[in-house]
Order: C-alpha cells, then sequence, then structure tokens
C-alpha cells in the first residue's frame, strides 16, 4: 500500500491507497480529496482511515 494524509477540519488523516489499484497511474503529492473518495470510503469501512496529527 502507499498512504496518502488528507487535511479537515484541522486534524490530519491517513489512509491506505492499494498500489495494485495504482497500476502504472501517475502519482502527486497533493490532490484533492474527491479524487481518493472511494479509497476514503474503504478505509472507513476496514477502520483504517486513522487520525495522524493536527494541522
Amino acid at each position: 500500500h502507499m498512504y496518502y494524509e488528507i487535511d479537515f477540519d484541522h486534524q490530519k488523516y491517513t489512509f491506505p491507497v492499494p498500489l495494485e489499484d495504482v497500476m502504472d497511474a501517475s502519482l502527486f503529492a497533493e490532490e484533492k480529496a474527491i479524487t481518493y473518495m472511494r479509497y476514503i470510503r474503504k478505509a472507513l469501512d476496514a477502520g483504517t482511515f486513522v487520525v495522524s496529527g493536527c494541522c
């Protein structure tokens, strides 16, 4: 997995993105959270969407 971190409401959250899903796509240091909503939802269901710090 690779991990993305998002800032929301003065809190940072981290969630995994499976490399199998990414394959040969370009990965950017910054993206809009909506781009990763599929993975955010999966992480919420799996309990892997975690608080990683304060902004």
